[in-house]
Parts: structure tokens; sequence; C-alpha cells
């Protein structure tokens, strides 16, 4: 959604500056036409004097570069880039993606963190939400009021670089799971009823497909991810930029994520190119799941409940399997579409009348 927000600011005139840590994407960002400033933040690092001197290298940026608006998309961005905008007088709009496992953990530096969130958010002008639940959560807990709180379809998806496509012919059936190699996004359940269905149905192919997530401490290592395929038969395909020919090549798309989602990206990717998919009755999951219509509803953390959802798609024809697909397609296009997001933005900072 960034890069398709980016070049739709460009092209509605606005300077935009990008300021993040220097990584592969950094001249792709440039390409689409912003300027790249460089900041040193360790995005899952937890001491507190690497945070402040981020607060300070941000307050910096600002001040030299004096922005009219600052958009912030991340957990750590949303609490101090906020701060360090405020205090350059720029307007601020945030963009709660999820709230992950701050809001869910019980230990020292959720806690730090909720706080945080308590005493920065009321200070951003707009803090826009991708489900209902999390707009909820935030009124109840008053960082936010509800003038303040607007629910946008998630990240959006480009319905046009993502366009449907066939179900492969043949016999054997292909489940995809696209996500972070984290333990909360379901891949332990994934590999057991993985290894359960390959056992009862031998033309079956499961694979795993995203980045091992070292910085965090509920990923899964690449060394284990590897081992995996020797000796469960679930293929690690690791991390890609252009996911769109991976689940093209595969029939259903997996996810038994238990994690505090927004909307999960490889939900509306795998929907919008027409595949049946699976995933939880967890909070964002839900809202890409018309159960038995797209595909099939799992229970969190249930390797029997993902097995027999993965069962009910080997066993259906590959009419219903063209069916559910088409039915995922419909759903993004009448839900998710990225124009919309994008539209909302714009709308703000047409109000705000500064560029």
């Amino acid at each position: 959604m960034q890069s398709f927000l980016i070049k739709s600011l460009v092209k509605e005139g606005y300077r935009v500056v990008v300021v993040c840590p220097l990584d592969r994407y950094t001249l792709k960002l440039i390409a689409i036409g912003c300027i790249h400033e460089n900041l040193p933040l360790n995005r899952k690092g937890k001491n507190p004097l690497d945070d402040l001197a981020s607060t300070w290298s941000m307050y910096k940026i600002y001040k030299r570069l004096k922005p009219d608006i600052v958009l912030n998309f991340t957990p750590k961005l949303n609490i101090y880039s906020t701060i360090a905008a405020k205090l350059n007088d720029a307007f601020v709009i945030n963009n709660i993606t999820g709230l992950g496992t701050i809001f869910t953990k019980q230990s020292l530096s959720s806690w730090i963190a909720r706080l945080l969130f308590r005493c920065t958010q009321p200070l951003a002008n707009f803090l826009l939400f991708q489900n209902k639940e999390d707009r909820q959560f935030f009124l109840n807990a008053k960082y936010v009021k509800a003038e303040k709180a607007l629910r946008i379809p998630g990240s959006g998806i480009d319905l046009e670089r993502f366009k449907a496509k066939p179900i492969p012919q043949g016999e054997t059936i292909r489940f995809l799971l696209v996500a972070r190699m984290l333990r909360q996004k379901g891949v332990m359940e994934y590999v057991r009823a993985a290894r359960r269905l390959k056992r009862k149905y031998p033309n079956v192919e499961c694979s795993l497909l995203g980045y091992s997530d070292n910085g965090n401490p509920t990923s899964i290592t690449a060394d284990r991810l590897d081992k995996w395929g020797t000796f469960e038969g679930v293929r690690y395909l690791g991390g890609v930029d252009d996911v769109i020919p991976v689940i093209e090549s595969h029939h259903c798309v997996v996810l038994p994520s238990f994690y505090r989602e927004g909307v999960p990206r490889s939900l509306l990717e795998a929907a919008a190119l027409a595949r049946p998919i699976i995933t939880t009755n967890s909070v964002g999951c839900r809202d890409v799941m018309d159960d038995e219509v797209n595909g099939f509803q799992c229970q969190p953390k249930s390797v029997d409940s993902l097995f027999a959802a993965m069962e009910k798609i080997y066993l259906s024809p590959r009419y219903r399997l063209i069916e559910m697909g088409l039915a995922s397609r419909h759903l993004v296009e009448a839900k998710f579409d990225v124009s919309r997001v994008v539209g909302t933005y714009l709308q703000i900072l047409k109000s705000v009348g500064r560029r």
C-alpha cells in the first residue's frame, strides 16, 4: 500500500520524503519519485536509549525538512515519530496496522509500549485502523477520540497488478502459507497439518513463503525451516519481492494466524489472484473470509481443525476451487481496492490544505 500511496501523492503534486532505515527497497522508493532520508532505527529493539536516539534523529530531520504532514506506519514510528513531528508542529496521521503482541502479551516491555501509546496517540491528528476491533479497542482504552479514529479497508490491494489467475491444472494439489515465519502466524500448526495431509494423500504439496525475522524472538530460524523440507516434506521457499508467480502456481493459500493482525496482506493478495483461502476467525483474518464461500475457516492453534479445512480443499472438485477463488476475487473487489485507502489519505490531506 505504501508504494501505491507514494505514487499517488507524487502524482497529486506532493513533495514526498520517506524517512526509514537504508535497505534493499530504498532505490525502489527513489525510483517512484520520493526523496529518502536515512533513519537509524532498530525495529525490534527494546533498548530505551536506542529509541531515544532514534527519536532525536527524527526530531532533527523534521526540524530541517519542516514537513507539513507526517504519515506513520509501524508501532515504533507511531509512537516516536509522533513525538518528533508534533514538536515540529506537523500534522500527523498514524496507520494502526494491527496490534500484534504489544496488546496481547503480558510483559514489562509490552506494558511500557501500551503506556507510550496512551501518551502519544492523542497527539496525532488522525488514526487509521484496518479493522473495527482495533478501532474499538483504542476507543475503549481512550487512546483516541471517535472523530479522529477512521476505518480503512486494510492496507488495500492493487487490483490492476494482482489480477485473477486460473487455478492450476493437474492432480497434485498445492497449499501455500505466506507470512513472516513467526509462531503466531500458525506456522507450526500448518507444518503438522501438512504432514498429516501428505501421509493420507500422497499427491499433495505444501510450501512456506516468507522471510525469517531474526529480530523477532518468536521467529522460526531459516535452518529449521530448511530442515522441514527434508524431514517433514514441507518446502521452505524463502522470501521473494514478487509473490504473484508463487501464489499463481498454488491452489490454496493458508494463514492459520492467532496473531493480532490488521488485515493480512497475504490473504488480500491470494484473494485478488482468485485463490481459495484457509484462515482463522482471528481479528483481521475474518475480514477476508466468508466461510465455505471463498474458502474454509479453522480454529486458532488447532491442528485438527486446520487439517480438516485443508482436506476439504483437497477433496473439492476443480470447478469448486474455481468458484471459491472467484468469490475471493469478488470480495476484495468490493471491499479492499487500494484506491479506497489512498482516497482516505488524499481526502484528509486536502482538508489540511498544505503540500
